[in-house]
């Protein structure tokens, strides 16, 4: 199939690759208003988001069976927009889904800024939908914060790449503030600042001061009013909060994304290697570099998902930008493919994502499950009979107690991670040990899996087996306990 001057194949492949991106996501995407959990974190975001527009203790004490450990900009936004919506986790959807398209346009803007033409761009920008798919498919269409983080870091990226000399200061002011804005919201996201100093401190050193300089007018702007909003206990929280971290953890799990990858790092380093180590070039390497390694080093820490993985898709869509360039470029041409290179380097482009993404859609009826449809007046009975009980209930789905307008009485991960670390003790007098002993709930809600492997410690989960029997399971998700007689 030849390739015209005007880009026919990238166009194309652009309707391809954004229907079939489309396709996979439609389920997830018509789930959105329904009050069916599609992750742990869901309810979690949303009580937080409650209590940052309503009033309450944002960042509880220590020894409290509730805990947060995120910054605290993502729960004020979430929870404007459920004010208008009605439901925060419906708006921490919506904005996840706003948020990847940014995340999505701001691809195509970076590889312009890597010398791509207008189609190729658009198509980076359509590949780089299908990579989160690839990689983190159940984070599609949820109320997380990890993509927001990602809109705001990455169009302050591309202030700070973009500044000309005679607007330095204030480009880089506006820069700074946007990655700082972005940290508030996560402050996981640190790899393509991280990358940004390290391709400046290089090729472009007087940038990096101005925008070192403009970054620390900034953050301690910021740091010192967030410090005086919540103190101590959100540093504590934030820098110190109680994770189990384990690197044998991280090697299993990279070895299964890796599968996913390897096309796209050959792609990096054929298309560096090609393009003479220039510095745009170099740029993307340095990216994927610190992505990679921030990735593995989140990955060791319980409870951190796939989502970490959103840098590295980026910088592999940046780097198979580089691919296409590399091959079909004016200057070393690859002349084996007589005329055709070009086409030959954009079908290699989206093939191994077009390819991966089906295979997960196929093997992993969980990242787009289709009982999430069908299950949806299950999920509201079982929030109904909570909300018509008396008395208190606690759920390890915190979505099922948000909807039912019942308190978040525990957060089931972080409070077993403070067991596990030895932060609280599991028989602390208003603990939850002594509340499933006393039977103080009226209900308890569980994830099917935890009557295997819970996220709570055994000692703890056998005290509420021990006074608490399973009455119900629920859209063959969530078991309904209720006190033993």
């Amino acid at each position: 199939m030849a390739l015209d001057q005007h880009g026919r194949l990238e166009r194309i492949l652009i309707g391809v690759v954004l229907l079939q991106f489309l396709a996979l996501v439609a389920i997830p995407l018509c789930a959105i208003p329904l009050h069916v959990s599609r992750n742990y974190n869901e309810g979690w975001n949303a009580y937080f988001a409650q209590i940052a527009l309503h009033g309450g203790v944002l960042y509880p004490p220590v020894d409290a069976m509730v805990t947060n450990n995120y910054p605290p900009l993502s729960f004020y936004l979430v929870g404007a927009v459920g004010k208008v919506v009605g439901d925060n986790i419906v708006a921490g959807r919506l904005l996840a889904v706003l948020s990847l398209i940014v995340v999505s346009i701001n691809v195509g803007r970076f590889s312009r800024w890597l010398g791509a033409g207008r189609a190729l761009s658009v198509l980076a920008s359509a590949l780089f939908l299908l990579g989160v798919y690839t990689l983190m498919p159940d984070y599609i269409a949820i109320n997380d914060p990890q993509f927001l983080a990602h809109a705001f870091v990455t169009s302050g990226a591309l202030v700070f790449l973009k500044a000309s000399s005679g607007r330095f200061w204030k480009s880089m002011l506006l820069s700074a503030g946007l990655i700082v804005v972005g940290g508030l919201v996560k402050h996981s996201v640190i790899s393509l600042p991280l990358a940004l100093c390290a391709w400046a401190l290089f090729y472009d050193r007087r940038r990096l001061g101005v925008f070192l300089v403009s970054s620390l007018v900034v953050g301690i702007t910021a740091c010192t009013v967030v410090y005086m909003a919540w103190g101590e206990p959100m540093v504590r929280d934030l820098l110190f909060n109680a994770r189990l971290a384990n690197l044998s953890r991280a090697f299993p799990i990279m070895g299964y994304v890796l599968r996913f990858l390897w096309p796209y790092v050959v792609m990096v380093i054929v298309g560096w290697w090609r393009l003479g180590h220039r510095d745009k070039a170099s740029f993307v390497v340095l990216y994927l570099t610190w992505s990679m390694l921030n990735a593995f080093w989140m990955l060791a820490g319980a409870g951190v998902n796939l989502n970490v993985l959103c840098d590295v898709a980026i910088a592999l869509t940046l780097g198979a930008v580089l691919f296409v360039k590399a091959l079909s470029g004016d200057e070393r041409p690859v002349r084996i493919f007589h005329g055709h290179a070009k086409t030959v380097a954009c079908l290699l482009m989206v093939l191994p994502w077009m390819v991966a993404s089906l295979f997960i859609y196929f093997s992993r009826p969980d990242a787009h499950n289709v009982n999430d449809l069908a299950d949806v007046h299950q999920w509201e009975g079982l929030s109904r009979t909570l909300s018509l009980t008396k008395g208190e209930v606690a759920c390890e789905t915190l979505a099922v107690c948000y909807w039912a307008h019942k308190p978040m009485e525990i957060d089931f991960f972080n409070y077993g991670e403070k067991v596990y670390a030895g932060s609280v003790y599991a028989d602390a007098p208003e603990g939850f040990l002594v509340k499933v002993t006393q039977k103080s709930y009226a209900y308890v809600v569980i994830e099917k899996n935890s009557l295997i492997y819970g996220r709570l410690p055994s000692v703890l989960m056998r005290a509420l087996f021990d006074n608490y029997k399973p009455v119900a399971m629920v859209a063959d998700e969530e078991v309904l306990m209720a006190p033993r007689k």
